[in-house]
């Protein structure tokens, strides 16, 4: 149990950090990697849209990909991580959440948090930070 609940993310590795107060350092409890975050997008798709024809005549086009595969990886890692930061919310253990993320993927993870972490968002930062250092996500922060 932790008294504040520190995150940094992007599409493809989110650092969560545990703080019992603003004095303390950070103390990591989870490195979350998802590689798809940084494939290519013809490294997630197994091949090139399908062909059709034009139910009238003789043309012939490419089929379009419904939802583009990369953003479907991003919100999909942002419902992983949501998970995670929704249990630590759950226990009740939990009393304050800062974030901060790529700005694309605070909107994916924002969506996907539950009522109770919601609540208790003390700060967000539109700034990936994934990559920072301890000391220096704290600066961000405090």
């Amino acid at each position: 149990m932790c008294a504040s609940l520190v995150v940094v993310a992007e599409s493809s590795r989110a650092r969560v950090f545990a703080m019992e107060n603003p004095n303390n350092s950070l103390t990591e409890l989870e490195d979350m990697i998802h590689p798809e975050g940084r494939a290519h997008m013809h490294d997630l798709t197994s091949d090139l849209p399908g062909r059709s024809f034009d139910r009238h005549g003789q043309g012939r086009h490419a089929m379009e990909v419904p939802v583009d595969v990369k953003e479907q990886e991003a919100i999909a890692f942002a419902e992983r991580l949501a998970d995670f930061i929704n249990s630590k919310f759950s226990d009740g253990g939990t009393d304050r959440l800062y974030i901060a993320a790529a700005p694309h993927f605070l909107g994916h993870l924002r969506k996907k948090l539950g009522d109770e972490a919601k609540r208790h968002i003390v700060r967000q930062l539109n700034k990936n930070l994934v990559t920072m250092g301890e000391a220096e996500i704290r600066r961000h922060f405090f």
